[in-house]
């Protein structure tokens, strides 16, 4: 099957590789990063499941469409949809998460059970594999 990066690459040609999406790459590629670490540090089952779920969290900005009209296109498992429209489920409160971190709101991050230092580390390391990602990607559209 095709990779989440892969996925993501497709859209983002779609999306006519604008400023625009290329600032939403960098900030996806964080996220799903972020994400996939902060499920590890949950003991969730599904970080890959995370890490699309992170990747796929900027789809509407892209794309300039409402998230759930963007989710009928998309062949995704419910939870995942649900995660990115509702952020219910494990998947969706490990997008809250993320997104807190993002606007320093450690009430919902302390709120799941996790340790500030993890999610600190999940994002320090969600910068240096956005950066090696956004690296490859050049390396491949050159």
């Amino acid at each position: 099957g095709l990779t989440p990066i892969t996925i993501w690459t497709s859209l983002m040609l779609l999306a006519g590789g604008h400023s625009k999406a290329s600032a939403l790459l960098t900030i996806a590629m964080v996220r799903a990063d972020m994400c996939a670490q902060v499920a590890r540090a949950l003991a969730c089952a599904q970080p890959d499941s995370a890490l699309l779920v992170g990747l796929f969290s900027v789809l509407d900005a892209v794309l300039d469409r409402p998230m759930a009209e963007v989710l009928q296109t998309l062949p995704l498992a419910a939870d995942i949809q649900q995660a990115l429209l509702a952020y219910t489920g494990v998947l969706g409160e490990i997008l809250r998460a993320v997104l807190a971190y993002e606007h320093g709101d450690w009430t919902v991050i302390l709120g799941l059970g996790l340790d500030q230092e993890v999610v600190r580390e999940a994002y320090a390391h969600a910068l240096v594999w956005a950066a090696g990602m956004q690296e490859v990607l050049a390396q491949t559209t050159v």
